[in-house]
This record gives structure tokens, C-alpha cells and sequence, in this order.
């Protein structure tokens, strides 16, 4: 048999030596090389690569590997008449990739050897092979190879993405990529054909880190370090039909290398999993005896209401029980995130507060304050009817901005109730920097938004006297703003407000 023994010239003189110390890894490998040939020809396979994603714990490639992977190029090599060639190049120009991994289990040394198809990257075949560790088995897996070397889908980036099937469920086949220098990046490629959870995760050893786009806006949809085991990193998301996706891979620091595997596939819906397509319908109570949904989060997990004012009024959203529950507060039809909380509620509780309109759709997504939580949660909400002579998004106080602080005039008498908000409205028909205060001894918050857009420009507790809020803002002339004022805690009390221009 021919013998491949030198992939790295520093190892020729150890290299040679082990592969005339090992019969048993020779039959191993011929046996091996065999039953490879007989599928190869069976899937009528015209290119072919043995690859060096052979991995060892998922990182630091030991001279074992390389030692293996000439032996079995060695032995395919040498076989007569096969309809394939073998090529030295990457998996790219190949039908067929032959790659695996390498475990140390006791004494026992076993080699895990897939068939992948490149078109669709699916297992053509799988192998296993047994070797006895020996003291020359030993010498190869003692030393190491400081070098990690760039793998077969180098160079991709934003432009030149590897394309990556999600597969069905988590037995969906890995690809094996390095981390092979300082600021390394992978780049995969992913196209949903439902609307379904999907998790990414990647395994090994070195410490990865996880970020998610929208592949056509570039958006950041999710990120992640060290939600997988040990070090590994892993999101799931919800992803639609259609649309295309980018995952980022990289090291958590700019000089981590190494060897990973990365792996995307559908989580399978149980028959109580709720989603943007399919929510929970949750009727609106009148008040806070409205009914309570027990849900149970899983790992991962998120939980998706629909709500459907039939009237305009304030909507309070919470959740009750001992999991630290976080909650995002959508418009269901444009799924523009409106609001979100992480604890307003009692203890680890979340609890959203918003003047809603009549008939508009809105969805409250309640999920685990991080990707590990588990445990059962109740989530209820309801209408708070608009107190008479209340303010709102569609009808605030009409402010007039004094001149200077001392010719403000101050709205007195304003009184919140528990859960309360008030709104002023302030136009200005010349561009100018304006201060808004609150005055009174309830611990008062002020936001500040664009009135048209909703968006939110600026807030403020504690900046004014005592527990009063104050906050200074440049306006554009003519255009619409929104005061928001609520009490800290959503306790009841009375205030007053004003607003001047600054001279």
C-alpha cells in the first residue's frame, strides 16, 4: 500500500515512523477505504475530496488527524479503475466531500467518516472505524498542530455567503469550518421554506460567537456568545417563508482559532406553540380580574397573544409567577416593536402599559429574560377606561411653550391615577431649544416623542428638583411633539408641567 505520511513537514520524521508501527491502523483504513469506494460508485460520484474537516474535539488539529487523512487518500488512491477522481482542491469543485470526526473513547480510538453530497449537503453515507490506542497511536494524538488552516469555503463574506440547507430537525449533518486566523469570519447563507423556529448553534471547542441578519437589510435580528454548551453560541429565531438570512460566524475575541462545527435546523411546533402566524387569541378583559392563560416556557421559547381593542382606552399587559419573564409589545400588521419590559411587573415580572386604538391589532410576545429559562408564567391583560377629562396620543393638552422659564405656565392640578399617563402636545413655529419640567413631590418621568411618527426622542426620571423629571431638547420649527408623563412605578399623585424656550 502506497503511504501518504507527509502533510506537514515538520512531522515527516514522526509521521513515518507511526505509520510503519500501526497494522492495525492499515487494515483499519483499507477496510474503510473499501466500503467508501463500493458507495462512491453507487452514487455515481465523478469528483471526489477527502477533506481535512476531520476534527478532534472540535479544535487543535493532533498529528493524528493528518496521519489519517493521507492514509485514507493513500488507500482510494490506489484503487484500480474507479469512475472518480480525487482531487486536492476544495469541496467547491467536488460531488462528494468525505469528512468526520475523531473520538477518544478509553482505549478505544473511533473515526466517525461521512459521504456529504455538495449539492444539497446531505449524508450520503456514514462509517465508523475502531483503532486500539498504542504507544504510537498515543505519540500522534501528543502532538498537536499549532497551525490551523484555513478550510474549504475560504474566502466568503457579506458578498461570496456559503449557501447552507436548514435541515428538518436537529440530526441534520454539520459543517466543519475553521477559525484559522486573527478577526476570522464565516459566512452562511440561509433560505426558509416555512415559518417555523429554526435554531443555529455551532460545537467544539473554541469559543464562538453568533450573529443573525436579514440577509437583503442587513438588519441585526439576533446575537449570541455562550448560549449553546460550554462556549458555544446558539439562537433561535423565528423565520418566514422566503425570506433569506445571514449568520456570522467568529470567534468571541479577534484571536480565538480553531475548529468548530455550525448546524441549522427547524425546531418541530409542539401542539401548544403559538407564533407570529398562528397566536394565542386572548380576549380582553374589563378589569383586573381579566382571565389568566397559564402558559409554560421551554427553553428557547416564546410565547405570541393577539389583542383586539374593541374600544380606545389603556391596555395593561403583565405577567404573574416566579420564571423572570420578558414581554415585546408589537403592532401586529407592520410588527413594529411599540413597546417592551423585562421587570415592571411584581418580582421578575414583566408589565406593559399603552393607550391603544379601537380595532387595531397588537401582539404581546412573551418570552424567558434569557434563552435558558424554563418554568410556567400566567399572562393576562386589560382595559383601563380613560378617566374623564383624561389626555391622550389622540387627544393631549395643547401646550403653549412660554417665552422663558419665569412667562411658563404651569399645568397644575394634573392628577394620576395608578397606572396614569398624560399628554401635551407642543408645536413651535420657529427651530428653538426648549426645556419641559415637571414640578410636585410625585416621583414624575417625562418621554418625549415625535407626534406623528410615535418614535421615542428622549426621556428623563430625576433630572429636575427632588423626584421632579426635566429634559432639554432642540425642536424643529412647525413640527409636532408628544410629552408623555407618568409617575415612577406607576404610583398615583398629582404634578404640574411646564415648558419654556431657552434663551
Amino acid at each position: 500500500m502506497k503511504k501518504f505520511c507527509l502533510f506537514i513537514t515538520v512531522f515527516i520524521t514522526a509521521a513515518a515512523s507511526v505509520c510503519a508501527q500501526n497494522p492495525q491502523t492499515d487494515n483499519v483504513v483499507n477496510a474503510l477505504a473499501g466500503d467508501i469506494h463500493r458507495k462512491l460508485v453507487e452514487e455515481r460520484a465523478t469528483k471526489v475530496v477527502v477533506s481535512n474537516q476531520f476534527t478532534f474535539r472540535g479544535e487543535s488539529v493532533p498529528l493524528f488527524v493528518s496521519y489519517w487523512v493521507n492514509q485514507l487518500t493513500g488507500e482510494l488512491a490506489n484503487i484500480p479503475n474507479k469512475p472518480y477522481i480525487l482531487l486536492s482542491g476544495g469541496l467547491a469543485d467536488a460531488d462528494i466531500g468525505i469528512s468526520g470526526e475523531i473520538v477518544e473513547t478509553g482505549d478505544i480510538i473511533r473515526v466517525y467518516t461521512r459521504l456529504i453530497r455538495q449539492d444539497n449537503r446531505a449524508i450520503a453515507a456514514s462509517f465508523h472505524s475502531d483503532i486500539e490506542m498504542n504507544q504510537g497511536i498515543s505519540a500522534l494524538f501528543a502532538g498537536g498542530l499549532t497551525y490551523v488552516p484555513p478550510d474549504d469555503y475560504e474566502p466568503d463574506s457579506w458578498e461570496n455567503p456559503v449557501a447552507f440547507e436548514i435541515g428538518a430537525d436537529e440530526n441534520v449533518a454539520t459543517e466543519f469550518r475553521t477559525i484559522s486566523h486573527n478577526d476570522d469570519e464565516d459566512f452562511f447563507l440561509l433560505q426558509s421554506n416555512r415559518d417555523e423556529r429554526v435554531v443555529l448553534e455551532t460545537t467544539g471547542g473554541i469559543d464562538t460567537y453568533i450573529e443573525f441578519y436579514d440577509a437583503d437589510t442587513k438588519q441585526l435580528l439576533a446575537e449570541d456568545d455562550d448560549s449553546g454548551l460550554n462556549n458555544n453560541a446558539k439562537i433561535t429565531y423565528n423565520v418566514e417563508t422566503g425570506k433569506r438570512y445571514i449568520v456570522k460566524v467568529r470567534g468571541y475575541s479577534g484571536s480565538a482559532t480553531g475548529y468548530y462545527a455550525f448546524r441549522a435546523y427547524f425546531r418541530p411546533p409542539r401542539e401548544t406553540d403559538s407564533s407570529w402566524k398562528n397566536p394565542i387569541q386572548y380576549q380582553l378583559g374589563a378589569n383586573q380580574n381579566a382571565t389568566e392563560v397559564y402558559r409554560i416556557l421551554y427553553e428557547d421559547d416564546a410565547d405570541f397573544f393577539i389583542l383586539v381593542p374593541n374600544n380606545t382606552g389603556r391596555l395593561v399587559m403583565e405577567t404573574s409567577g416566579e420564571i423572570d419573564t420578558y414581554m415585546e409589545f408589537y403592532d401586529a400588521d407592520t410588527k413594529r416593536l411599540i413597546a417592551e419590559n423585562d421587570d415592571g411587573g411584581q418580582g421578575n415580572n414583566a408589565k406593559i402599559i399603552y393607550n391603544f386604538e379601537a380595532g387595531k391589532r397588537y401582539i404581546a410576545k412573551v418570552r424567558g429574560y434569557n434563552s435558558e429559562i424554563t418554568g410556567n408564567y400566567a399572562f393576562r391583560a386589560y382595559i383601563i377606561p380613560l378617566r374623564e377629562g383624561a389626555s391622550s396620543w389622540e387627544s393631549p393638552i395643547q401646550y403653549q411653550l412660554g417665552a422663558n422659564r419665569n412667562a411658563a405656565a404651569v399645568t397644575v392640578n394634573r392628577v394620576l391615577v395608578e397606572d396614569d399617563e398624560e399628554f401635551f402636545l407642543i408645536v413651535n413655529n420657529r427651530n428653538s431649544s426648549i426645556t419641559m419640567e415637571t414640578t410636585g413631590d410625585t416621583d414624575t418621568i417625562i418621554e418625549f416623542y415625535d407626534a406623528d411618527t410615535k418614535e421615542l426622542l428622549a426621556e428623563d426620571d430625576d433630572s429636575g428638583q427632588d423626584n421632579n423629571a426635566e429634559l432639554t431638547y432642540i425642536i424643529d420649527a412647525r413640527k409636532r411633539y408628544i410629552v408623555k408623563v407618568r409617575s415612577y412605578g406607576g404610583s398615583p399623585g398629582a404634578f404640574g408641567f411646564r415648558a419654556y424656550i431657552r434663551r
